[in-house]
């Protein structure tokens, strides 16, 4: 029997093709892939016939039967291919562009394509004002039974503040992510360090996945800013659409940060102006050993951590009870347990260095500092 024309077609992709796979997969070597070996690999084997060809070096290399799984090959390995591949070869193999259905007449084709847009990020930094506005949504479980019944703990969070004002413009198809350098505690404050409106607040990107509408301009983008730095609650600065490598800067560069804080902080025994400079600026450079706080117990691995506090300064003495330190640390220090000890569990800290018993009343961050700032 005459073999048909597609068969023909097919086989002949398959013969100059396959030619050219061995070349483009990576050999792995034995011990290692022996190791690696899951159920799902050997279901795969079993079903796809692979072949395994050892080399000189006791090496494999697997080749998959291209008519019948052409679906198992890489995206990348598909572009190696057709990037090593002229466009006449090709053409000598298949009919490109493909005949037109007029020309078959007795055959169904079913083509479904789908289009998509890669993810907008928009970047910034923002400020926040309220005690009472966590950085991202909380939710917490409250169903009797036991079943999931989440219910939001506060009223807004920063996310959502920027969320509703800018996922509109987009209509996207997917979710919405909110990443930033770092954060902060609810009811820790993020005001102005710096009088440089590009420096000041917490970096953030917003990722924003399927849109429909890809882009939007920037007297949009700045009409945004206003509506969102309306509300009192929160400011952006430096709106802008942002590029894959600022977004891996973003979460590669959180770690090597230095926060500045300011803190208003009571001590059990009265002290004076000059007593607490002379003890605070005799301590810095400071390294902390701090055990993981007990109120992030629940979800943070116990451990000790070492942290460097890098300088304290008293801005305001209100009271021989009461002052404001200002102090700058390394990235991930709980500052808060530095002041008042955690129980023993952060030492030295605050009250051992002034010889009595402190706790902390508020907390704010001033600045995000660059290594090289200092």
């Amino acid at each position: 029997m005459e073999q048909s024309k597609d068969v023909i077609m097919k086989q002949g992709i398959k013969d100059n093709l396959m030619k050219e796979i061995p070349d483009q997969i990576i050999a792995i070597d034995k011990d290692i892939e022996e190791d690696k070996e899951s159920e799902n690999d050997l279901e795969f084997e079993e079903k796809n016939e692979i072949e395994e060809q050892r080399d000189e070096k006791g090496s494999f290399k697997k080749k998959v039967d291209f008519l019948d799984d052409m679906q198992f090959f890489s995206n990348q390995l598909i572009k190696n291919i057709l990037h090593n591949h002229p466009i006449e070869l090709l053409k000598s193999q298949n009919y490109i562009p493909p005949p037109s259905m007029e020309l078959q007449p007795n055959k169904c084709v079913r083509i479904q394509i789908s289009c998509g847009h890669d993810p907008i990020l928009l970047g910034g930094s923002y400020l926040k004002y309220s005690r009472e506005l966590p950085q991202t949504p909380w939710n917490i479980n409250d169903s009797e039974d036991g079943l999931e019944s989440d219910r939001p703990t506060y009223d807004s969070s920063v996310q959502e503040e920027i969320e509703k004002i800018v996922v509109p413009l987009f209509k996207p198809k997917g979710k919405c992510f909110f990443h930033s350098a770092g954060r902060e505690d609810v009811d820790v404050r993020m005001l102005p360090g710096s009088e440089d409106q590009n420096k000041i607040g917490r970096k953030f990107i917003f990722e924003i996945t399927q849109p429909r509408y890809p882009s939007v301009s920037n007297s949009v983008l700045a009409h945004v800013t206003q509506i969102i730095n309306s509300n009192q609650l929160i400011e952006i600065h430096s709106f802008r659409p942002v590029s894959k490598l600022e977004f891996t800067q973003l979460k590669d560069g959180a770690i090597n940060k230095k926060k500045v804080y300011q803190a208003l902080i009571w001590v059990k025994e009265a002290q004076t102006q000059e007593r607490i400079n002379r003890i605070l600026s005799q301590s810095p450079p400071l390294t902390l050993s701090q055990l993981t706080p007990l109120r992030v117990l629940h979800r943070r691995t116990l451990a000790s951590r070492e942290k460097i506090i890098y300088s304290m300064k008293l801005t305001h003495f209100i009271a021989p009870h009461f002052f404001i330190l200002q102090i700058i640390t390394s990235a991930g220090t709980y500052v808060k347990e530095f002041v008042h000890s955690d129980l023993g569990r952060t030492q030295p800290n605050v009250g051992s260095l002034l010889g009595t018993d402190s706790d902390i009343l508020q907390l704010d961050v001033l600045d995000i500092l660059e290594d090289s700032a200092m």
